[in-house]
């Protein structure tokens, strides 16, 4: 198991803030989940804004990146909704690499989403539910792409399944959106980038 990982962002919100920028990150925040075009197209156009020489995110993508959609957190059916590949397409589509589906979920895990803090699946049950899709790599620049990150169980389980197989290689993880909780935020669009560690089998974000 990785015991770190670096990680970027382009986009943060409050879950429970009750500002009118707070409420705003919410609907991004749904924009995205819910993989809505426009939402991602305007995503995009930001971070090529937030990709140039003096932001952040400079140098954090290439076009030789394999995007790696964080798969769902049940086996995928035919047809369903894969918000991380529609947004490592749309991130292909303007040049930020190239959407590489390496890995799967094959045994179902517990929705952070709708768990309580304590109940959240660990990166060790993340890391026995997931797979190599495919073994035959052709890559040294991977980044796992979410659409929200809290604390970053699932990225750094994922980063961690790709170095077992892929040890030779660059790992990262990128969210579209980050989490800040029990806080009002003031801005929407908040480049960074950090890490993520381990710590008694939960990921832990900063910033």
């Amino acid at each position: 198991m990785l015991s770190d990982l670096p990680f970027g962002s382009v986009l943060c919100y409050s879950p429970q803030g009750e500002s009118e920028v707070s409420r705003r990150s919410r609907r991004a925040r749904d924009g995205v989940k819910n993989g809505d075009t426009p939402t991602l197209q305007r995503f995009v156009e930001v971070l090529r804004e937030k990709s140039a020489i003096t932001e952040p995110l400079h140098g954090f993508f290439s076009a030789t990146t394999l995007l790696v959609p964080m798969p769902r957190s049940a086996p995928l059916v035919k047809g369903a909704l894969w918000p991380a590949q529609k947004i490592c397409d749309a991130m292909a589509a303007a040049g930020f690499g190239r959407t590489a589906p390496l890995l799967e979920r094959f045994v179902a895990v517990p929705k952070s989403a709708f768990a309580r803090p304590g109940e959240r699946p660990t990166v060790p049950v993340h890391f026995a539910s997931l797979r190599m899709a495919q073994l035959d790599v052709a890559g040294r620049d991977l980044v796992v792409v979410d659409d929200i990150i809290t604390r970053g169980n699932s990225v750094l389980a994922a980063a961690s399944r790709l170095a077992e197989h892929l040890p030779q290689a660059r790992v990262r993880a990128f969210a579209v959106i980050r989490t800040r909780s029990n806080q009002e935020i003031s801005e929407i669009i908040d480049p960074v980038t950090g890490t993520i560690t381990l710590f008694l089998d939960n990921g832990h974000r900063d910033p």
